[in-house]
């Protein structure tokens, strides 16, 4: 059976870098920088999903219920991504609706 792994902060992804600004400290978040990550959680879980099934199919694994949990977690997470599109998509049309 497969572990369950929890999610990575962002911190251990290096997508905030401290950044020194005259005498107080402040940290930048790297938004380029979370959704690659972002993106390629989305393609390894897609990648990792496509691999189960292959080896369902050829025998190697015969445990149904893990393959179902490989197929659901690629599906939840490109649901998510796509979510995250439709947001970022919302707040540029948004923007650009404002006069100026």
């Amino acid at each position: 059976m497969r572990e369950i792994t929890s999610v990575s902060p962002i911190l251990q992804r290096g997508a905030i870098v401290p950044r020194a600004s005259g005498k107080e400290k402040e940290s930048s978040v790297d938004f380029g920088g979370i959704l690659r990550g972002f993106l390629r959680d989305v393609n390894n879980s897609q990648l990792n999903a496509d691999n189960s099934v292959k080896k369902l199919a050829t025998g190697e694994i015969t445990d149904v219920h893990e393959v179902m949990l490989a197929v659901e977690e690629a599906n939840i997470t490109l649901d998510l991504l796509v979510e995250i599109r439709n947001k970022l998509l919302e707040a540029y049309q948004q923007l650009t609706r404002i006069p100026l």
